[in-house]
C-alpha cells in the first residue's frame, strides 16, 4: 500500500483542477471553431452528448457576447462547474 501526504494529495488536486480548466478552455474553443464552420447545435450536442438545446444554452449566449463563431471572434470562455 502506497501512503500518500495530505501535501501530496492537495497538489494532485490543484494538477488536476488545473487539467480540467484547459480542457474545459479547449472544448469552448472546438465548440465556437465547429460552429464557425458551420457545425449545427445538433451537431455539437451530439460530440457532447447533450441535446442540441443544452449544448446551445452552454455555449450560445456565451459566444453570441464574444463574437465566437463568426470572423473575427474570440474564443468563448468555459463555463464554472458545480
Amino acid at each position: 500500500m502506497t501512503h500518500t501526504t495530505k501535501d501530496e494529495l492537495l497538489d494532485q488536486v490543484l494538477d488536476l483542477t488545473l487539467t480540467i480548466h484547459e480542457a474545459q478552455t479547449e472544448r469552448s474553443f472546438a465548440v465556437g471553431q465547429a460552429r464557425l464552420l458551420g457545425a449545427t447545435w445538433a451537431e455539437v450536442g451530439h460530440a457532447l452528448g447533450t441535446s442540441p438545446q443544452a449544448a446551445h444554452n452552454r455555449y450560445g449566449a456565451r459566444m453570441a457576447r464574444t463574437g465566437a463563431g463568426q470572423p473575427g471572434g474570440t474564443a468563448p470562455t468555459p463555463a464554472r462547474e458545480g
